[in-house]
């Protein structure tokens, strides 16, 4: 399992899972469009965008894989 944060929220996702993944897990809502389960992703729309808080660049989380030790702030979908 990795460990990540959320929101300041302690998340434990699998390697395997998006940033999406893991907050949905953890109760936090982040919005889409383009993405839909069971569908191959493609970020495209860009609407689930999270700011890494480590290195200040905002990534789609449908898209990315969670990494031990992530700082992800979403906050701006509350």
């Amino acid at each position: 399992m990795t460990k990540i944060r959320i929101n300041n929220i302690e998340v434990e996702a699998g390697k395997d899972q998006t940033i999406l993944d893991a907050a949905r897990k953890a109760g936090i809502s982040i919005p889409t469009l383009c993405h839909k389960d069971g569908v191959e992703h493609y970020s495209s729309c860009m609407v689930c965008m999270v700011k890494d808080n480590k290195t200040n660049n905002y990534i789609p989380s449908c898209t990315a894989l969670v990494q031990e030790g992530m700082d992800i702030d979403a906050s701006g979908y509350e």
